[in-house]
């Protein structure tokens, strides 16, 4: 099961409340979950990919990270930067 604390249209969970473990969790879950699913609106899809970048800064923040940590971290950061973030923007404003 997918850790997603919150739904559509609702406002975002404060990650930094959140542990190092969890906010690598919660990034690595939401972009699997845009791999995942298919009819997903542009609007979640930029819910998940913000969350995941609040999630990425708040860990980069931390000094001391681990090496599997940084591992994590570098893996996530790689992985959410194929994302376009531009197309999906442009996507929603087509939608209005």
């Amino acid at each position: 099961m997918l850790f997603y604390p919150f739904k559509a249209g609702r406002k975002a969970v404060q990650t930094k409340r959140l542990s190092i473990d969890k906010q690598l969790h919660l990034g690595w879950s939401l972009l699997y979950e845009l791999e995942a699913l298919d009819d997903m609106t542009p609007v979640d899809i930029l819910e998940r990919l913000n969350t995941t970048a609040q999630c990425i800064v708040n860990i980069r923040a931390h000094k001391r990270l681990s090496t599997n940590q940084q591992e994590k971290l570098i893996n996530l950061e790689k992985w959410y930067q194929s994302y376009d973030i531009t197309r999906v923007q442009k996507d929603i404003n087509n939608q209005s």
